[in-house]
């Protein structure tokens, strides 16, 4: 991914401009002239605060970015705003919302796992984080001092963690649930017996892999850790979380630990469903949808693009001129991410600027300093939002009395 960033950054098919679209076709135009056209339609007197606009946004974790939206919000309360990923963590965070009534990110810390429980997860391949779970995994493997955890992989399909651990076992992906109810009834029952109990070696297969992992887990409470994967469904994510809990691995210092997920999913009116919804009623008169392209991923059963073409004013802010940028009446060239200030939370929930490596080569906005500008009505550049958001979350830190290293 990050080779290719490079490689898109200098792709001679970005888009170079502003382009109004229309029956016939293309025609170059510029900022200015989109910028009068969408005040008129966010301040209509006749519909006044944004009403019937709305935009489509993918989920973001940026401080600068949440800052932004909420100015745009405050500026034009009848605004409504819609966020969809075609590919998305919300399953993962939906588990927690279920087991602990909010949106947390799970964090792992292998190096302090004596056993690692992968539930059709790939902690150690595609996670978000496997670089540095393969080296919490790793430094548990001392053969020399004789620390060496153990990696147990239940899952659907061949993995990265799967081809490492100590123990595997294929199950399907069906099965997921009743075989974590099942484990978390074992671990109680172990539990309750103080870990006491051997394994019945006549046990089938299946039934004796349980049984030996919970008698592990049990041995090893407060050292591992039960990771489930994002294909499952928010029900068994949720018993896993419990399962970490009922353990004792959940701390600051642990194996596993959870951080609050800043996104501004928070003040999404809903996702595509929602939005395609309004659009097929006909009570939109713009939609400005800011990256993505769902006029080509969004499912077929939604029905987006016959919704979208409903909408007088349609607008794509885009690295290119792509279908959903066809579909529409504006095009905006999208700056590069190496060429704009911006910043995020990381997996683990700390804050990351990042600093353009070059000048914007065609003169686009990211969407940072889209939503700043139609917030303010003036140009103001990355870095000063950027800053803004820094200083802003600064004081809210000081105002709590916290360490400033929450802030790093």
């Amino acid at each position: 991914y990050m080779q290719a960033s490079v490689l898109g950054l200098y792709d001679p098919d970005r888009s170079r401009g502003v382009k109004v679209i229309g029956s016939e076709g293309m025609d170059d135009s510029n900022w200015q002239a989109f910028g009068e056209e969408v005040q008129q339609w966010l301040s209509d007197p006749e519909s006044p605060g944004g009403a019937g606009v709305a935009v489509l946004a993918q989920a973001s974790t940026s401080p600068t970015r949440i800052a932004q939206q909420a100015a745009l919000m405050a500026k034009y309360p009848k605004l409504k705003w819609f966020e969809y990923e075609p590919c998305g963590s919300a399953v993962s965070t939906g588990g927690t919302a279920l087991a602990f009534g909010e949106s947390l990110r799970q964090n792992l810390d292998l190096s302090k796992a004596s056993v690692i429980v992968s539930l059709d997860a790939d902690p150690l391949g595609e996670d978000a984080s496997a670089l540095k779970n393969a080296r919490g995994w790793a430094k548990g493997r001392d053969v020399d001092s004789g620390k060496v955890n153990r990696l147990y992989a239940v899952e659907s399909q061949y993995s990265c963690t799967g081809l490492s651990a100590d123990n595997r076992l294929p199950l399907k992906s069906s099965h997921f649930g009743g075989f974590v109810s099942a484990l978390e009834a074992e671990v109680s029952a172990r539990l309750e017996q103080d870990g006491g109990g051997k394994v019945d070696e006549s046990l089938p297969k299946r039934e004796k892999f349980l049984a030996a992992m919970a008698q592990d887990l049990v041995a090893n409470r407060g050292r591992s850790a039960v990771v489930a994967g994002s294909r499952q469904p928010e029900a068994v994510q949720a018993m896993v979380h419990r399962l970490n809990v009922t353990l004792g691995n959940v701390s600051a210092d642990g194996p596993v630990s959870y951080t609050r997920v800043d996104s501004t999913g928070a003040s999404a009116s809903g996702g595509l469903v929602e939005l395609t919804g309004l659009m097929s009623e006909g009570g939109l008169r713009a939609v400005l949808i800011l990256e993505g392209n769902p006029v080509y991923d969004a499912p077929l059963d939604v029905g987006f693009a016959e919704a979208y073409a409903k909408v007088p004013n349609r607008v794509h802010l885009s690295l290119y001129e792509d279908e959903t940028s066809l579909a529409s009446t504006w095009h905006l060239n999208l700056a590069h991410a190496l060429e704009t200030w911006g910043d995020a939370r990381s997996f683990d929930g700390s804050w990351c600027v990042a600093q353009p490596m070059i000048d914007p080569i065609w003169s686009g906005k990211s969407v940072v300093e889209f939503c700043g500008w139609l917030a303010s009505g003036s140009e103001v550049g990355g870095d000063a939002l950027v800053r803004q958001a820094a200083v802003a979350a600064a004081e809210s830190l000081k105002d709590r009395k916290s360490n400033t290293s929450e802030l790093q």
